[in-house]
C-alpha cells in the first residue's frame, strides 16, 4: 500500500509520532527507499507507535546496485542500516510489522510488538536480490494466538538476540526459509542470482573458489 511517509537517502530521523491504519487491509507507515536513487536509505524511525501498519525498507534499485551492496562489507553494528528502537507495534495478527528486500538492511531493537512478526524478504523477482543484513534485540514480542511466529527470516545475514517472546504463537520460534538454497522450481524467481551454490559472481563468489 502506499506510505504514509516515504523517506530517501541518508541522516534523517522519524521520531515521536503515531502511524493508524484504520482499514482491514495491510498498510505501510514508514518506507526507507532507495530503489530510484543511489544510496542505500540509512536512519533513525525512533519513539513512534505504529497501529496496525509497519516500516518498509527497499534497499537499492536494480540487480547490479543490489550486488554493489551484497559485495560491500556486512557492517553488523555499524550505522549503515535503518534503526527502528523504542517504538511500540500493536497489530491484530495480519502480517509482518517491518519487512526489508532489495538489499535492504535494518536494526531493530528496544521494541514492543504485539502480534505481529519481524521479517526479512529473500527476492522477489528474477531480477532482485534479497535483504542484505538485520540486527534483532532487546525487543518484547507478546502473542495472543492471532500470528505464526515472531521472526520469519527469508535472505541476508543478521543476528537475533536477548528478545523476549511471551504469550501465544503458532510457532514460538525464528522460522528460517532460504529460498535460494531450497527452492526448486521454476516459478520462485531465482533467475539471475542462481542458486546459492557457490558458483555465482553476483554473490561474490570466483572460480575456484566458494
Amino acid at each position: 500500500g502506499i506510505a504514509t511517509i516515504e523517506v530517501r537517502g541518508i541522516n534523517w530521523r522519524i521520531d515521536h509520532c503515531q502511524f493508524t491504519n484504520p482499514t482491514s487491509s495491510k498498510s505501510v507507515g514508514i518506507n526507507a527507499n532507495g530503489t530510484n536513487v543511489t544510496i542505500s536509505p540509512v536512519g533513525l524511525v525512533d519513539h513512534c507507535i505504529f497501529n496496525n501498519c509497519k516500516v518498509l525498507i527497499n534497499g537499492m534499485g536494480n540487480f547490479n546496485t543490489q550486488n554493489s551492496q551484497w559485495a560491500s562489507n556486512l557492517g553488523l553494528g555499524t550505522s549503515d542500516a535503518i534503526y527502528i528502537e523504542d517504538c511500540t507495534f500493536n497489530y491484530d495478527g495480519r502480517g509482518n510489522c517491518v519487512d526489508t528486500n532489495r538489499a535492504g538492511k535494518y536494526v531493530f531493537r528496544y521494541n514492543t510488538v504485539i502480534d505481529s512478526e519481524v521479517m526479512t524478504h529473500s527476492l522477489q523477482a528474477a531480477n532482485e536480490r534479497g535483504t542484505r543484513k538485520w540486527e534483532i534485540y532487546n525487543n518484547n514480542f507478546i502473542g495472543t494466538g492471532k500470528i505464526w511466529a515472531p521472526f520469519f527470516v527469508r535472505g541476508g545475514t543478521g543476528v537475533i538476540f536477548n528478545n523476549t517472546v511471551s504469550g501465544q504463537w503458532t510457532q514460538k520460534n525464528i522460522i528460517l526459509d532460504n529460498v535460494r538454497s531450497c527452492s526448486f522450481s521454476a516459478d520462485e524467481n531465482i533467475a539471475l542470482s542462481g542458486r546459492c551454490d557457490g558458483n555465482h559472481a553476483a554473490d561474490g563468489n570466483a572460480a575456484g573458489k566458494s
